[in-house]
């Protein structure tokens, strides 16, 4: 089973790999600009992991938890809505549902705020980074 920081982990790396692929287009003159588009582009999984997200759905807790919608509502009613069309297409377990799309299924985004993405990129940069990186000069807010 994967755990949290293995998904973390994933998740910062793809996430990378968007930004990579976005500041090559050389569209974009900021981090900030960069940073809003890669968070926005469709993620290869969900970062989540099975046990939490089961308990999640079993539970039935709530969507919204909140007036405004969050990133994370956005998250949760995507993979809930898939979860439900999987299972009534092929009756399947909500466990069994779940595996599927967490193994087989995209996620139409990563889910982060433009400020988090931002905050991210800047964690990851300093962080994995050499100094003096053409991709670090290139891409700063």
């Amino acid at each position: 089973m994967t755990t949290q920081p293995n998904l973390n982990s994933e998740r910062n790396r793809h996430f990378m790999l968007a930004v990579r692929r976005l500041l090559a287009t050389g569209r974009y003159a900021t981090a900030v600009e960069l940073t809003a588009a890669a968070a926005l582009e469709p993620a290869p999984q969900y970062y989540v992991t099975f046990s939490y997200a089961l308990r999640r759905l079993r539970n039935g807790a709530p969507l919204h938890t909140s007036r405004r919608p969050t990133r994370a509502t956005a998250m949760w009613t995507e993979l809930s809505e898939k979860v439900n069309r999987l299972r009534q297409s092929h009756h399947l377990s909500l466990a069994d549902a779940l595996t599927r799309v967490l193994t087989d299924s995209p996620a139409s985004s990563f889910f982060l705020s433009p400020s988090s993405a931002l905050r991210l990129y800047h964690h990851l940069r300093s962080s994995i980074l050499p100094p003096g990186d053409t991709f670090v000069r290139r891409a700063t807010a």
